[in-house]
C-alpha cells in the first residue's frame, strides 16, 4: 500500500501524512447482476428505470415480489411526462445561442463547497433532474452576515433547537426565497428558456431541483452563486422483541432514568423519511393498544402536509390524528400521495414510534401467528415523509422535516457507494438537521459481511449509523425424522422459515432434476410428486426457488446455503412448507442423499423460540467498516434488525410483516434517541449519540455466532437503554467543527469530538483529543483505563480527573506503536469509569492501522567556517566543506521533535559530492545560539568532545556517522564536523538536493500502567452463543491501487522531516551515480470544450480527451532545480475511464492559466510529441523527452486520438498528472 511521506507537524507534536481523503463520485446504486437481497434476487436495471430496494423482505403474501420494485404507475408517468416536457423545451430552444458570459468569482458562504464540480456532468447524455446548490447558508446554518438579518442557527443563538417560524427565521426564509427567484431567473436567461423548479430547498440545503439537459446543467454550473450541480440519483431502502432486547422498558417505567420520570416518547416528534405510511394501521391510531391517548404538540386539530387545509396538497381523505400529526408527499414519488406504496415506511415508523398493538397477526401463505408489538417510543408523535428514493425528493423531505420541527428522523435509506460527505445533498441536509437540533439515525447498509461496505450517508460523522444484530426471538423450523439411504441419516437439522409443517415425505436433490439452483420455470408440472426438494442458495431469489419447485409438483422445500452465506439464515414465508439450513448442514444433507435410496424426512413447521442465546449475533447482511469516505469508525452502533415484526401494507391495507435488514435496526435507534431526548431535552443530538455509543453492550458476536465482533461489525456495540439515559459523560460537537473537518479544505475528521477514535495511518504514534461533559449533579472522580490493540500501547492523559456538575474535561489519548500491523486494522478501547456507582462506565473504541518508521530530520541551520576568512559568513552556500589546511569546519543544528520513547540509535548522513580526504569526525556542540546567517570562524561556538568518525568517504554517495551518544531525545542539537586530513571534502548542505540527515530510532518505552481495570456495563441479558456449523470465507481484495509517485518540492527554509522504513532515506529527488530523478506536479491544468467555447473548467477534478465534441486538456509544469542534462522525461497521468488512445502535443505559449483558460482563449497546440498507445484504467506513461530540455516552464496538451471519451484525474485529486525527469550523471 502506498504511503505518503511522513511529515512532522509541530502544532500537533506528531508525525503524520497528508490526510488520505478519497472523494467519491456518486452514481445511482443498482446492485450487481445476481446479487441477492432479501427474499428475492435482483439485477442491473436498464438505464433510466428508477427502482427501489426494500430491506430484506419476507414475502408473507406469497407474491412473486421482485425486491427491485418499480415505482408505481403514477410516479413513473409523472417523471416520464416531465422528461418529455424537458426534451421538447430543449428542442424548441435549440436554435437559440447560449450566453457567452464568463463565470464570475463566487464567494461561497458555505464551507461545504467552494465551487461547482462539473466533472460528473460530462458523462451525462440524457435529460434528467439536477440538484443545484446556492452559496447562501440554509436556514439551519445561517449565522448572520446578510445585511441586518439576525442569525437563525441554534448554536449562534444559544439554543438547542431551530424555530423555523420565529421572526428571524421568517425574515431569512424570505431572503432565501428572493435569492432563489433571482437565481432561477438568471438560469433561465442563461439557457434561453423558463425554468420551474420541481423542489425548492431552504432549511437543510439552499437550492432547487430542476429538469435540465446535461448541456444546460453545465451552463448553470458556471453561473455566479451556484456552488454545486449534481444529477439526481436513486437511493435504496436499506417489533415485538426488539424494544425489550434493547431494554426500552427501563426508560418506559423509570427504572433507568436516574430519578427522572419515565417516558415512552411523549412530546417527541419522530420524522420518518421513507415510502410513506399507512394511516389506517392501528400502530398509528390516536389511542394505542395500551390505552394511551396521544396529545398533538401542534394543538388539537393542527396538522402538517396533506392533513393541513392550508396546504395546496391538502387531502381530506388522508386520516391524520393526534398520533400521526402530518404526512408529506412529493410530486416525483407516488404522485405526491404519502400513503405507503411499499410497506417499508409503515414498518420503520411502527418500529421507531408505533403504538402498542395487542395481537398483531402475521399471515404467511401456509402459516399465521400473532404477537403483541410496540415501537421503541410508542407515545411519540409521527410525521411521515414519502420521499424515497431519488435524492431530489429525499432532500426535499429532509428540508421539510427541519421546517416542521421534528426532534428525531429515521432514514432507513442509503447507497452502497461511499459518500462525498461534504457535498452530497442528503448528507449536507442531515448536517444542517443536526445543526437544527435533530437526532438522525440511518441504516449502515445491507451489503455485509464484507469489509468496507458501509454506504452513504451512514459514513457521515453527524448521523448515527446502525448495523443489525439478532434479538432473542427466532422463528425456527426443523428438518427431522430422516431415514433411508445407505449411510446414517443426519440428526435433526434446525433452520428458519415461516411455514407450516409437512411430511414424512421423500427428500430429493434438485440437482438430480437439472437445476440445483431452482430458477423459476426450471421444472415442468409433474416433475415432482409431493417430494421435499433440496435447492442450493444463489442466483435466484430465495422465495422464487420455493415457487419453482411448487410449480413442479413439490410438497416441501429445503434451501441449503452456499458457502459465502455460511450460517446466515432467513425466516422467509415461503409458498409451501420449507426450511432454510446452513451451508454445513446442507453439505451433510446432500452427502446423505447421494448414498442409497429411499430418503425421507419431515418439516416440523415454524415454532417461536425465545432464548437469550439467540441474541446479539451480527446479521450476515449488515454492512461493515472500514469507512471508505473518511477516517472514522463506522457503523456507530448496532440494534436488532433480524425478523422484526411491525406494521406493513401498501395502499391502505392493514397488515403486519416480519422483515430483516438494517432498515429495521435503524428505527430501533431512532426510537431510542426519542426516549433519551425526552429524558434529557437539554442534550444535543451529538450528546445523545455519544450516550448510546459509550454505554453500548459489547459482548456481540460475529455472524458465525462464536467470534467476538469488532468495531467494524458492531460499532461501539448494541444499544442498551438500561444505561444510556444514565450516561454520566457525553461528547458534543459543533456544526462549525463538522464543516472545518472537511479534508478538501485542510481539515481532519479524526479531530472531531466523536465517541470513538480511528487512524488509518498511525506511524510510530498517533493521538486524539476528546472533551467530555459531566451530566451528573455532583462532583465525581473519573478514572481512565485502556484495552490496547495488538502492537500498540494506549495511554490516557490525565488518567484521573474530577468533574463538577456540568463541567468539561479534555483528555488526550496517545497510541504508541510497538509493531507494524501490516495494513490491517487492530482494535482496542479506552474506558472512563466513575470511582463510585454514580453512572455507567463510558467506553470508546479505538481502531488503527499501524506502522513502525524511522524519523529523519534535516538541519534547521548549517554552515562552514574558514580560518583564512575568520570573519566571513558562508551560510546558505549550498555546500559544507571540511579541510585541515586551512582549517575549515562545518556546523549543523537539528530540531528533533516528535520522538516517542528513548533514543536507541542516531545516525548522521552526509551526501559527499567530492572528496580528497580520508574522512571526518563529528563533535558535540553545547551552544545552540549560533545562526546560519551569522556564524563565522571567529564567533563559532566551541567544539566539544568527539563523538565518532566517518571512516573513508566516497564521492557521489552518503557517508554515515554514529552520533547516538549526542542525541538524548527531543530538542535542539548542534554538531561540528572537522577533519585532520589536508584533503578537501565537499558535501551538500541543507540547501542542496541531498541535504544532511539525522536518522533517529527509538525504543518503545514501558507499558503504561492503567489506573484501573475497565468495568463494562453489566448486561441485562447475557447471550450464550450457539455452536456454529460453519463459517463463511474471509473476503480478499482483488486489486491494489497503483500509488502516485512522490512529488518533488522545493526545499523549504524551515526543517522538513520524512520517515523511512529502513536506513535508506525517502527523498523528493533521488540521486545516485547514474543521475537524479525529479517528479513535478502541474502548476495549472484544465479542460476546454468546443461546445462550451467561453466556459472555464479549471477547477474540475478530471481531465478529458474527446473528439465529439472536441475536448482538450492542458497541463503546465514548472521544471526547476535539475542537477544535470535531461536523460529522460515521462508524463504520467491516472486514467479513470479508458476508451481510446490519446496524443500529447507541444504547447509553446505558457501564458494561459487554469482559472481563465477557455476553448476560445486556449493557446495553439504544436507538434505531437508521442501517443499513449492502447490504454487501460490506472497510471499511463508517455515519453516526452524530446520536449523537456532542462529547467523552465513547459505546457502540454492531451488530444483525442480515436473515438471515445477518456477521463483522467486532474491536479484537484490525489492522483494528479506528474512529470518525471531523470538527469544524466
Amino acid at each position: 500500500m502506498f504511503k505518503q511521506p511522513l511529515r512532522f507537524n509541530p502544532e500537533e507534536n506528531k508525525w503524520k501524512r497528508p490526510y488520505p481523503y478519497r472523494p467519491t463520485q456518486k452514481t445511482a446504486q443498482i446492485a450487481p447482476v445476481q446479487q441477492e437481497q432479501g427474499g428475492r434476487y435482483w439485477s442491473n436495471q436498464p438505464k433510466g428505470k428508477p427502482t427501489l430496494l426494500s430491506g430484506i423482505i419476507i414475502n408473507l403474501e406469497g407474491k412473486q415480489e421482485n425486491m427491485f420494485k418499480k415505482l408505481n404507475q403514477r410516479s413513473t408517468a409523472a417523471i416520464f411526462l416531465l422528461l418529455l416536457l424537458t426534451a421538447a423545451l430543449i428542442l424548441s430552444s435549440a436554435s437559440l445561442s447560449l450566453a457567452d458570459a464568463e463565470p464570475e468569482s463566487v464567494t461561497a458562504v458555505s464551507a461545504v463547497d467552494t465551487s461547482a464540480d462539473t466533472s460528473q456532468l460530462l458523462n451525462d447524455t440524457e435529460p434528467g433532474i439536477y440538484l443545484v446548490r446556492f452559496a447562501e447558508a440554509p436556514l439551519a446554518r445561517y449565522r448572520g452576515g446578510e445585511g441586518n438579518l439576525a442569525p437563525t442557527n441554534p448554536q449562534a443563538r444559544g439554543t438547542n433547537r431551530l424555530d423555523a417560524n420565529d421572526d428571524a427565521s421568517r425574515a431569512y426564509r424570505q431572503f432565501l426565497a428572493n435569492r432563489r427567484s433571482e437565481y432561477v431567473s438568471n438560469m433561465g436567461q442563461r439557457i434561453g428558456r423558463s425554468i420551474n423548479p420541481i423542489y425548492e430547498y431552504e432549511a437543510g440545503n439552499h437550492g432547487v431541483a430542476l429538469l435540465l439537459s446535461p448541456e444546460e446543467a453545465l451552463e448553470i454550473a458556471s453561473l455566479p452563486g451556484v456552488i454545486s450541480v449534481q444529477r439526481d440519483v436513486e437511493r435504496v431502502l436499506m417489533t415485538d422483541n426488539g424494544p425489550g432486547w434493547i431494554n426500552a422498558s427501563e426508560i418506559w417505567n423509570g427504572t433507568a432514568t436516574g430519578g427522572l420520570p419515565g417516558n415512552q416518547g411523549e412530546g417527541i416528534i419522530v420524522g420518518i423519511i421513507d415510502t410513506g405510511i399507512n394511516p389506517l394501521n392501528p400502530s398509528f391510531a390516536d389511542i394505542g393498544g395500551d390505552g394511551y391517548n396521544h396529545t398533538n404538540p401542534f394543538g388539537s386539530g393542527n396538522y402538517v402536509g396533506v392533513c393541513d387545509p392550508g396546504n395546496p396538497g391538502f387531502d381530506p381523505s388522508f386520516a391524520c390524528n393526534d398520533k400521526l400529526i402530518g404526512a408529506w408527499g412529493f410530486p416525483t414519488v407516488n404522485g405526491g400521495d404519502p400513503t405507503d406504496y411499499d410497506g417499508h415506511g409503515s414498518h420503520t415508523a411502527s418500529t421507531a414510534a408505533g403504538n402498542v398493538v395487542l395481537g398483531a397477526t402475521v399471515n404467511a401463505p401456509t402459516f399465521s401467528f400473532s404477537r403483541d408489538i410496540s415501537g421503541v417510543a410508542p407515545h411519540a408523535n409521527i410525521i411521515a415523509y414519502s420521499g424515497c428514493c431519488t435524492v431530489s425528493a429525499l432532500t426535499a423531505a429532509i428540508d421539510q422535516a427541519i421546517l416542521d420541527g421534528v426532534d428525531v428522523i429515521n432514514y432507513s435509506i442509503g447507497s452502497e457507494a461511499a459518500s462525498s460527505v461534504w457535498t452530497d445533498f442528503d448528507t449536507v441536509g442531515f448536517l444542517n438537521a443536526r445543526a437544527a437540533g435533530i437526532f438522525v439515525a440511518t441504516s449502515a447498509g445491507n451489503s455485509g459481511p464484507g469489509a468496507e461496505t458501509v454506504g452513504s450517508p451512514a459514513d457521515a460523522p453527524w448521523l448515527t449509523s446502525v448495523g443489525a444484530t439478532t434479538h432473542d426471538r427466532l422463528l425456527l423450523n426443523v428438518l427431522g425424522s430422516m431415514s433411508g439411504g445407505a449411510t446414517t441419516p443426519p440428526a435433526d437439522i434446525a433452520g428458519k422459515s415461516i411455514t407450516s409443517g409437512y411430511g414424512p415425505a421423500p427428500i430429493v436433490y434438485a440437482g438430480d432434476f437439472g437445476d440445483p439452483l431452482c430458477g423459476l420455470g426450471a421444472f415442468s408440472p409433474g416433475t415432482f410428486s409431493g417430494q421435499i426438494v433440496v435447492c442450493d442458495r444463489g442466483v435466484h431469489a430465495r422465495v422464487d426457488k420455493g415457487q419453482s419447485v411448487l410449480d413442479g409438483g413439490a410438497g416441501g422445500f429445503i434451501l441449503a446455503n452456499d458457502a459465502p452465506n455460511g450460517n446466515s439464515l432467513n425466516a422467509d414465508a415461503h409458498v409451501l412448507p420449507a426450511v432454510h439450513i446452513t451451508y454445513a448442514d446442507g453439505v451433510a444433507l446432500k452427502a446423505w442423499l447421494d448414498s442409497g435410496a429411499g430418503h425421507t424426512g419431515t418439516i416440523a413447521g415454524t415454532v417461536m423460540n425465545i432464548n437469550n442465546s439467540n441474541a446479539d449475533i451480527m446479521a450476515g447482511f449488515s454492512s461493515r467498516g472500514a469507512n471508505r469516505a473518511i477516517d472514522i469508525l463506522s457503523p456507530n452502533v448496532t440494534a436488532p434488525g433480524v425478523d422484526i415484526i411491525a406494521a406493513y401494507g401498501s395502499g391502505g391495507v392493514v397488515e403486519w410483516n416480519s422483515i430483516s435488514g438494517t432498515s429495521m435496526s435503524s428505527p430501533h435507534v431512532a426510537g431510542a434517541g426519542a426516549l433519551v431526548m425526552a429524558l434529557h431535552p437539554d442534550w444535543t443530538p451529538a450528546e445523545i449519540q455519544s450516550a448510546l455509543m459509550t454505554t453500548a453492550f459489547t459482548s456481540v458476536l460475529k455472524e458465525d455466532g462464536v467470534t467476538p465482533a469488532d468495531p467494524f461489525d458492531m460499532g461501539s456495540g448494541r444499544i442498551d437503554l438500561s444505561v444510556a439515559g444514565l450516561a454520566g459523560l457525553v461528547l458534543d460537537e459543533t456544526e462549525a467543527n463538522y464543516l472545518s473537518a472537511n479534508p478538501l479544505l485542510g481539515g481532519d475528521p479524526k479531530e472531531l469530538n466523536l465517541a470513538s477514535m480511528a487512524d488509518s495511518d498511525c506511524a510510530n504514534s498517533c493521538s486524539w483529543t476528546r472533551t467530555v461533559r459531566s451530566t451528573l449533579g455532583s462532583s465525581v472522580t473519573w478514572n481512565a483505563s485502556v484495552e490496547s490493540p495488538a502492537g500498540v500501547l494506549l495511554n490516557v492523559t490525565p488518567s484521573s480527573f474530577v468533574l463538577a456538575p456540568g463541567a468539561s474535561q479534555t483528555i488526550t489519548v496517545d497510541a504508541i506503536v510497538t509493531s507494524d500491523s501490516n495494513d490491517e486494522w487492530v482494535f482496542g478501547a479506552i474506558t472512563l469509569t466513575p470511582s463510585g456507582a454514580e453512572a455507567p462506565a463510558a467506553r470508546m473504541p479505538v481502531g488503527v492501522i499501524t506502522s513502525v518508521e524511522v524519523p529523519t530530520f534535516n538541519p534547521v541551520a548549517d554552515a562552514s567556517v574558514f580560518s583564512n576568512r575568520p570573519n566571513g559568513n558562508l551560510g546558505g552556500s549550498g555546500q559544507l566543506r571540511l579541510d585541515a589546511s586551512p582549517t575549515v569546519n562545518s556546523y549543523l543544528r537539528f530540531d528533533v521533535q516528535g520522538l516517542v520513547g528513548p533514543v536507541s540509535s542516531a545516525t548522521l548522513r552526509l551526501y559527499v559530492q567530492s572528496t580528497s580526504a580520508a574522512g571526518f569526525t563529528a563533535h558535540e556542540v553545547a551552544d545552540n545560539s549560533w545562526t546560519e546567517g551569522g556564524i563565522t570562524f571567529n564567533n563559532a561556538p566551541a567544539i566539544g568532545a568527539a563523538i565518532n568518525s566517518s571512516g573513508a568517504t566516497t564521492a557521489g554517495s552518503y557517508v554515515e556517522v554514529d552520533v547516538t551518544s549526542a542525541i538524548t531525545g527531543n530538542g535542539l542539537v548542534s554538531l561540528a564536523l572537522t577533519t585532520t586530513d589536508t584533503g578537501l571534502i565537499i558535501a551538500q548542505s541543507r540547501e542542496g538536493f541531498n541535504p544532511p540527515e539525522l536518522v533517529v530510532e527509538t525504543a518503545v518505552g514501558p507499558t503504561p500502567t492503567p489506573t484501573n481495570t475497565p468495568v463494562p456495563p453489566t448486561p441485562t441479558n447475557t447471550p450464550v452463543p450457539p455452536t456454529p456449523t460453519a463459517t463463511g470465507p474471509t473476503p480478499t481484495a482483488t486489486n491494489t491501487p497503483v500509488p502516485p509517485t512522490p512529488t518533488n518540492t522545493a526545499v523549504p527554509p524551515t526543517p522538513t522531516a520524512t520517515a523511512t522504513s529502513s536506513p535508506t532515506p525517502t527523498a523528493t529527488a533521488t540521486s545516485g551515480p547514474g543521475g537524479s530523478t525529479f517528479t513535478f506536479t502541474t502548476s495549472d491544468d484544465a479542460i476546454v470544450l468546443s461546445n462550451r467555447p467561453t466556459s472555464n473548467y479549471g477547477m474540475a477534478t478530471i481531465l478529458v480527451t474527446d473528439n465529439a465534441p472536441d475536448i482538450l486538456s492542458y497541463l503546465k509544469f514548472n521544471v526547476a532545480g535539475l542537477d544535470g542534462s535531461v536523460a529522460s522525461a515521462t508524463l504520467r497521468v491516472f486514467v479513470t475511464t479508458a476508451v481510446a488512445p490519446f496524443d500529447v502535443a507541444e504547447v509553446a505559449d505558457n501564458g494561459w492559466s487554469q482559472g481563465s483558460i477557455t476553448y476560445n482563449t486556449a493557446p495553439a497546440t504544436g507538434a505531437v510529441i508521442n501517443g499513449s498507445g492502447a490504454i487501460s484504467s490506472g497510471w499511463v506513461e508517455i515519453d516526452v523527452t524530446s520536449y523537456i530540455n532542462g529547467d523552465g516552464t513547459f505546457s502540454l496538451a492531451l488530444l483525442a486520438d480515436g473515438t471515445g471519451r477518456n477521463l483522467i484525474d486532474s491536479a484537484e485529486t490525489s492522483n494528479g498528472p506528474e512529470l518525471v525527469v531523470e538527469t544524466g550523471p
